[in-house]
């Protein structure tokens, strides 16, 4: 007995189904020939196939045999025979199908149609479990890099923990920096541990794909980027091969033939009978009889409640859904092309860019370190840098896997992924399509329509529309000096710079130093808020232009250990304003400072 070439594929597989495989393709191959999934639609392919042999029986004689034997008991009219009797029989009947409203005919070919779905099903799941089967193998590539990558880190991380333990324990290092490297060590050693358990679940979906545990020495995959269509409009032809998108349509056709079934009740039947009969002591009469008829019968139904009108109205409607899952499905298939198809080009220019972060991060850090070890950087520097570098290794490694998977996902959608790494379904040549009604409006839909011009990044654009850069010209600002105490003042020397530190923050503008000499307790003129009288003050003294001032005539009254006052003459002066007055500075101690609780002018220009 001769196997099938699948048959034999797959017992081969099974012998090998505790091998691991070392290479994309063996991975991929173990998956199409032993995947549960995709060996239920190749089974639900097979049956659909006798399915369909089932509907075309119908266009065969159907010939039966009865035979029977038993007792029979008959009750008659008074002076005929009656009473119980043996009664025997045989009778063999042919039925012959001439007309049944062309159901069987829409049957079969809705069923044919069925089996074409079944059959692009079948490919699709085949694409989809090969896709994911190389997501799987790359991921347990990319985990098993980032798992080295978060063991070099945690290395690095404890060197350095070791290092600052040692100089603590030395007397010439900081306890805080122990403290540091504690906590940075404790996140190190939990992202390798993250890594590790990440590497764990990729590797159980790699072996519920594959059926397999992954090698220990599995192989990196060679490019897949030559299998590529040249370019969008290849891209866009390649489409109409996607296998869902050869389903939906077959499913359409699949319904149309169901609806045309439902149009036969409107049409009356016809089939030829033959029956030859043989039996023995009929109605307790001794003796054989042979009976034989020939007879054309009709059968036309004239009312059934309006079940047959409301069942067609019904698959008409199954037809229309058939329609909108197809739009679905091509809207799917899109989609997904596009944003696979746009990451093919991304992902290669973001390489490049990844690249040069981790070649410019670890210069960065290995100066870091070397001007940490004299003293001119901070742990804090060395490890924000430490850290920066190995997340950017992270982002290198995630962005190499997720390129070379792009690639496959654009082959998985021109149903090409299988062919590129020369493997094959389990059912390469599907079946006749031919089935007498195939209608091309059924594939003329915008699958492969319009597609969004993959990303460019415009710099020249993002940078003309920057506002144009002005030229920094350093100006040199003298410190304000505390303005020395008018002669003759009698105020100690505490309060003495308070006023000239005042004067000087107001006239040097430095708004933050000025307020923070007013009180907590400061009260503003006119029955102003605090933060009233901040806002406009920081508006009038933060102005444009420069401003000069001069105290003289200052005399100091004291009220007590923690109060007094200050009498002065000012001379204010700014770009657009001038003026003198006489002013009065109420003073408060507060956390053992002298500061300004209340500013009145007593003569001149108020506020």
């Amino acid at each position: 007995m001769r196997l099938k070439p699948v048959v034999v594929m797959m017992l081969l597989a099974s012998a090998g189904s505790s091998l691991a495989a070392g290479s994309l393709k063996d991975a991929v191959e173990q998956t199409v020939l032993k995947n549960p999934e995709v060996r239920a639609k190749w089974l639900g392919y097979k049956a659909s196939s006798d399915e369909q042999d089932v509907a075309k029986a119908n266009y065969y004689p159907r010939v039966d045999l009865n035979a029977y034997t038993g007792m029979e008991k008959q009750q008659r009219p008074t002076g005929n025979k009656g009473g119980a009797f043996g009664h025997s029989g045989v009778n063999l009947e042919l039925r012959q199908m001439l007309f049944d409203g062309f159901a069987t005919q829409s049957e079969v070919r809705r069923l044919g149609y069925g089996k074409l779905t079944r059959y692009y099903e079948l490919l699709a799941a085949s694409d989809m479990a090969a896709l994911e089967t190389v997501n799987a193998y790359l991921d347990v590539l990319r985990y098993r890099e980032l798992v080295e990558l978060a063991k070099d880190n945690y290395a690095i991380h404890k060197e350095t923990y070791d290092q600052i333990t040692e100089r603590v324990s030395a007397g010439v290092g900081r306890r805080v920096d122990l403290e540091t490297a504690t906590g940075r060590l404790a996140l190190a050693e939990s992202n390798w541990l993250t890594q590790a358990s990440n590497l764990h679940d990729v590797s159980a979906r790699y072996e519920r794909l594959t059926g397999s545990l992954p090698a220990a020495d599995m192989s990196k995959p060679g490019s897949l980027a030559a299998a590529l269509p040249a370019d969008a409009a290849a891209l866009r032809a390649q489409l109409v091969h996607n296998p869902q998108f050869k389903a939906a349509v077959y499913n359409i056709r699949a319904a149309r033939a169901d609806a045309e079934n439902k149009q036969s009740d409107n049409y009356p039947t016809f089939e030829l009978r033959a029956s030859q009969g043989l039996d023995w002591n009929r109605d307790n009469v001794d003796g054989s009889y042979k009976d034989g008829v020939v007879q054309l019968v009709m059968n036309y139904n004239l009312f059934r409640g309006g079940a047959s009108k409301a069942r067609a109205s019904q698959y008409a409607e199954q037809l229309n859904i058939a329609y909108e899952m197809r739009d679905k499905t091509c809207r799917d298939i899109r989609q997904t092309t596009q944003i696979a198809w746009n990451d093919t080009f991304r992902l290669k220019e973001q390489l490049s860019y990844l690249d040069q972060h981790v070649l410019a991060t670890e210069k960065s850090r290995d100066a870091f370190r070397r001007q940490f070890d004299i003293g001119q950087r901070s742990l804090l520097d060395v490890l924000d840098t430490e850290n920066e570098l190995f997340e950017a290794k992270i982002a290198l490694v995630k962005a190499d896997y997720d390129y070379q998977l792009s690639h496959a996902r654009v082959l998985a959608q021109t149903h090409q992924l299988l062919a590129t790494l020369q493997l094959a379904p389990l059912e390469s040549s599907g079946p006749d399509d031919n089935l007498g009604d195939n209608v091309s409006d059924d594939e003329k839909v915008a699958c492969a329509g319009g597609m969004i011009d993959s990303v460019k990044l415009d710099r020249d654009a993002a940078m003309a529309a920057r506002p144009p850069r002005t030229a920094v010209v350093a100006e040199v600002t003298p410190t304000p000096q505390p303005a020395p105490a008018a002669p003759g003042s009698n105020c100690d020397k505490a309060i003495s710079d308070l006023v000239g530190n005042w004067s000087a923050a107001w006239s040097g503008k430095q708004l933050d130093t000025y307020l923070s000499l007013y009180a907590a307790s400061f009260e503003a003129s006119g029955g102003r808020t605090r933060a009233d009288w901040e806002t406009k003050r920081r508006a009038r003294v933060g102005k444009e232009g420069s401003i000069t001032l001069k105290l003289d005539n200052q005399t100091c009254k004291m009220s007590g250990k923690d109060r007094g006052e200050v009498t002065l003459t000012q001379h204010y002066s700014s770009k657009d304003y001038s003026d003198t007055v006489q002013k009065t500075l109420e003073l408060v101690q507060e956390g053992g400072k002298w500061k300004i609780s209340r500013e009145r002018v007593t003569s001149g220009r108020t506020e």
